[in-house]
């Protein structure tokens, strides 16, 4: 359990990963993949595995991919419904205990724009990787990225630029323009040799994940990809035969 130094009561859930916004992130990926099937328990569980892990970015993948879920059904009204209840209990968490509560301080206070027009819960990045990547866009290096080289040379790794960071950001600053359109070109012909719009769907938002998370290419993530994408077009293909 990892917990947020000034919710005592209330621990943020992690399970066997890092961070709760991994385990967040997964659950959302195989809430997706089982096509939000709450009847079945395994999938509750994994919703329960979200709403623990009180992880900002989990939240906006969840409800992202809940809203193609239903696009895909065509179930527009249910679309305006989720919303409507996201909100409600957005505004209910401001109000209850005068905002002094767990799901206030994690997600939705989080959502408040600063001064300078970032939003509050915008921490993927440090100041000092925001100077050295200012930096880089201007340079030769954008092309290929910094590489290694950006881990520092002491053993400790505490002049590791990258640490504590994490967000496209990151990917295209170790590996460039060439390395970050090779892997998204991957990602995307995958997907288009096993067409459908539940595969489509799910490379939207597997995309959406790294584009927070920046790990496309790591094995837990990356296998689940190769398998789901060609599952999802088989699952598609097999329900538009029972509907004809």
């Amino acid at each position: 359990m990892n917990g947020l130094p000034d919710l005592q009561l209330v621990p943020r859930f992690a399970g066997p990963f890092l961070e709760p916004g991994h385990l967040g992130t997964m659950c959302v990926f195989l809430l997706y993949l089982n096509r939000f099937a709450l009847k079945k328990m395994g999938n509750i569980v994994l919703l329960v595995g979200v709403l623990f892990s009180l992880s900002l970015a989990a939240y906006g993948l969840l409800l992202g991919s809940i809203v193609i879920y239903l696009y895909q059904q065509r179930k527009f009204l249910w679309i305006s419904l989720i919303l409507g209840v996201f909100l409600c209990v957005g505004f209910g968490a401001m109000i209850y205990n005068d905002g002094d509560n767990a799901l206030n301080t994690a997600i939705v206070m989080r959502l408040e724009v600063n001064d300078d027009g970032e939003i509050a819960g915008n921490n993927r990045t440090s100041m000092a990787f925001d100077s050295a990547y200012a930096r880089f866009l201007k340079s030769n290096q954008i092309w290929t990225g910094v590489g290694s080289a950006a881990f520092g040379t002491h053993e400790n790794g505490t002049d590791n630029i990258t640490l504590g960071c994490a967000s496209y950001k990151r990917y295209f600053f170790l590996r460039g323009i060439i390395g970050s359109m090779l892997i998204v070109i991957f990602l995307l012909f995958y997907c288009l040799y096993y067409r459908s719009s539940w595969s489509f769907g799910f490379f939207i938002v597997y995309l959406v994940a790294n584009l927070i998370r920046d790990y496309p290419t790591m094995e837990m993530w990356m296998y689940l990809y190769l398998m789901a994408i060609p599952c999802l077009s088989l699952m598609q293909k097999q329900q538009i035969k029972k509907i004809e």
